[in-house]
């Protein structure tokens, strides 16, 4: 919780930042949004403690993703007939590959995938929580 947390802030406070900086933005290339507003921000010597946030949010995600993916891919999908240590390996070739394709082609990638899941996951959340807080129980429906 303390480094959903952290992370959570760090993310945030770079979308406001963002935000109030939005016109010297303009034109640049969003794999280097971050690096840029830093720079903007904080000067080119200092933006380096703020390259190097950057740089760890974004390692503990994909640690924490992969992690949760070899899990899956061991337990569920796999069921058990493979060892973690193997379906963590495939997580981080996959991972591999689709890291070539930069944050361009993946942001194209998933765009319409993205389009269409994420209402349907932000329901999926708020019906959830209302079924815990309020014993909701119609959650298909909505998500539908």
């Amino acid at each position: 919780m303390i480094g959903a947390s952290l992370l959570s802030l760090v993310y945030i406070g770079f979308s406001f930042v963002a935000a109030f900086y939005s016109s010297a933005l303009k034109g640049a290339p969003q794999g280097e949004l971050p690096g840029l507003i830093a720079t903007h921000v904080l000067g080119p010597y200092t933006a380096i403690a703020a390259h190097i946030a950057v740089i760890l949010a974004c390692l503990t995600t994909v640690i924490a993703l992969s992690a949760v993916f070899a899990e899956f891919l061991h337990e569920d999908i796999c069921r058990d007939q493979i060892s973690y240590g193997w379906s963590l390996f495939v997580t981080l070739v996959i991972t591999f590959f689709v890291s070539t394709l930069n944050f361009t082609g993946i942001a194209y990638f998933l765009q319409p995938i993205l389009q269409v899941c994420y209402p349907a996951l932000i329901v999926l959340c708020i019906v959830n929580i209302l079924y815990k807080l309020c014993h909701f129980t119609w959650i298909k429906l909505p998500v539908f």
